[in-house]
């Protein structure tokens, strides 16, 4: 039996998400992974080391650095779409891949905010203040419209320690 990535949201209530540009070539990847020995986590280091190359090319400053930049941080969205999609699929949500994927995105947007504006620091701030503060938002009411649509209810709003998962180790 083909295992598929999970999509339990109704399509008459799924809206349009525009951030999420690369779900169906993750899904595709997703399928070919599930598989394998590869985990959620390993992923989403490789995502982190993918975005942090890629704010290297920008640091470069030359258009052909930049342009490979661009290419690799469509690689490092498709990376991150797929480590959750991996663990939701194998139906091993992890506390501790959501925490190490929370701050891995905080880091690498630091990183390419900082490369791309070594002379505007405080504008790099600025948005990824915003960048922050509108992906806590999106994730937050995103895990209430699941919940509420009888969607995907591995994530929940008020994660805890006190029932970990069995195989989720808070240790890497």
């Amino acid at each position: 039996m083909a295992i598929k990535a999970i999509h339990k949201v109704d399509e008459s209530v799924r809206f349009r998400d525009l951030s999420d540009y690369m779900r169906p070539l993750a899904d595709w990847l997703v399928i070919r992974l599930v598989n394998t020995p590869i985990t959620p986590v390993q992923v989403t280091l490789a995502y982190c080391v993918v975005g942090s190359i890629a704010g290297w090319l920008i640091l470069q400053g030359s258009p052909q650095t930049r342009i490979a930049a661009a290419i690799l941080l469509l690689v490092k969205n498709l990376l991150d779409s797929v480590d959750g999609g991996l663990a939701r699929t194998r139906r091993r949500p992890s506390r501790v891949g959501r925490l190490l994927d929370s701050l891995s995105d905080f880091f690498i947007n630091a990183w390419v905010l900082y490369a791309m504006a070594p002379m505007g620091p405080a504008l790099a701030l600025a948005a990824l203040m915003s960048i922050t503060f509108q992906g806590t938002f999106y994730n937050y009411f995103t895990v209430l419209y699941r919940h509420a649509t009888g969607g995907d209810t591995t994530s929940t709003i008020r994660e805890g320690w006190r029932s970990p998962y069995p195989y989720d180790r808070p240790v890497l």
